[in-house]
């Protein structure tokens, strides 16, 4: 039934003109007739993804499908082998840009969210090498993650803990690469500030990155690529960030506890806010002392308001967690502890909760907003801004 909705609006976009035709190909070595490759539309900025299209594999090792959208897409591709096993990744798919050309996937299945991506919006060596380094880290990374599986189904602990521990610690391991990889596009979005690729990736950023390089990035793109879908999209979102720059009045909210307590901005008229966003990531987790001895110290002017998921993951992941299990070199166990037993006002993203996050632009995990006393944004970052609130409470009040 998706599939003939799809079909039929792709119809209705041919007969208004507005129809964009492109052929996705894969060359992929390990597809076997039956294999499904399924195809999310990637909604910006949210990245949230909605079902656009199947494709059923027909013959070994490769794919065809050419087919229309309403203009340029941005698609999450998924593996679905008829053998039902999926190899072990620390990716959730492949993110490829598609416009009105044939792009092509080359690679494997055994790393498939790794393939090489060439042809249509691809064709730009700036570009390609950029990828070939991104793609070499991706493989070695997710090479660590398959290992650390093998070992846990092999119930062999000790290559279990090197494996993992390699794979929690690889960013420092390669920061040059990583630096190496973030110069390299650089270069690219500075020679092409106009390019889809741009476009996009500033669109990614937007809600994470300095308003001024937001802002720098859009001014510099030509006329077309500023009135594209993606172009006006990005537009529409740097006008949502300059709502929220310090100084400006910070949005209110309203929270309801799992215990039924509730609170809003207006409740916190007077003291300091520190909202937290917080959950199961090592921000978290290296943060979450930092958090509870500020609150101890100023809990009497400082209101904390804690934003997470679900408890229940937390309570899950507790109870699943030995007592010498560690997260970057922090014992989990205690961490865990400590974030079932917060003492300050915790409410989860559940029923109208979740607005917060929307009207504040939480760009990730760990995530803080420090509010004035008279309801004015002071700093929103990640932990840039719990040391603002630092700093400020220490400077009024005293260490």
């Amino acid at each position: 039934m998706r599939n003939v909705l799809f079909y039929l609006l792709i119809c209705f976009a041919s007969m208004n003109g507005t129809a964009m035709p492109f052929t996705i190909q894969g060359k992929i070595e390990g597809l076997i007739p039956g294999d499904t490759l399924s195809f999310e539309r990637i909604i910006m900025p949210e990245f949230k993804l909605d079902f656009t299209f199947d494709v059923i594999v027909e013959q070994s090792n490769e794919f065809i499908y050419s087919s229309s959208h309403e203009h340029i897409g941005y698609y999450m591709m998924s593996y679905k082998p008829v053998s039902g096993k999926v190899t072990a990744s620390d990716k959730r798919g492949l993110a490829l840009l598609v416009k009105d050309d044939t792009t092509c996937l080359i690679g494997a299945t055994d790393q498939i969210y790794y393939c090489n991506l060439e042809g249509g919006l691809y064709d730009n060596e700036r570009l390609q090498e950029a990828l070939r380094l991104e793609i070499f880290l991706g493989k070695e990374r997710s090479g660590l993650m398959k290992l650390t599986e093998e070992a846990r189904a092999a119930k062999d602990a000790i290559n279990e803990k090197e494996y993992r521990d390699k794979f929690n610690s690889f960013h420092s391991e390669h920061r040059e690469d990583f630096q190496r990889l973030s110069r390299l596009y650089d270069d690219f979005h500075e020679k092409f500030p106009s390019s889809e690729h741009t476009i996009v990736d500033a669109l990614q950023m937007v809600m994470s990155a300095p308003f001024d390089t937001s802002l720098s990035k859009y001014e510099k793109m030509n006329e077309d690529a500023q009135n594209s879908y993606f172009g006006k999209l990005l537009k529409q979102e740097i006008d949502k960030m300059s709502v929220l720059l310090p100084g400006n009045d910070a949005p209110d909210f309203h929270l309801t506890a799992m215990d039924g307590r509730e609170i809003s901005l207006k409740d916190c008229a007077g003291s300091y806010v520190l909202i937290y966003h917080w959950g199961l990531c090592p921000g978290s987790f290296q943060r979450e002392k930092d958090v509870l001895d500020l609150y101890n110290r100023y809990k009497d002017r400082l209101i904390v308001v804690g934003i997470t998921d679900r408890i229940e993951y937390i309570k899950e992941t507790y109870n699943s967690t030995k007592p010498e299990d560690k997260l970057m070199d922090i014992e989990m166990k205690p961490v865990l502890e400590s974030m079932l037993a917060h003492p300050w006002f915790d409410a989860e993203k559940t029923g109208n909760n979740d607005k917060i996050e929307t009207d504040y632009a939480f760009a990730g995990l760990p995530y803080f907003v420090f509010i004035s006393p008279d309801g004015k944004i002071m700093a929103r970052d990640y932990h840039e801004a719990f040391y603002v609130a630092k700093n400020k409470m220490e400077s009024e009040f005293g260490k």
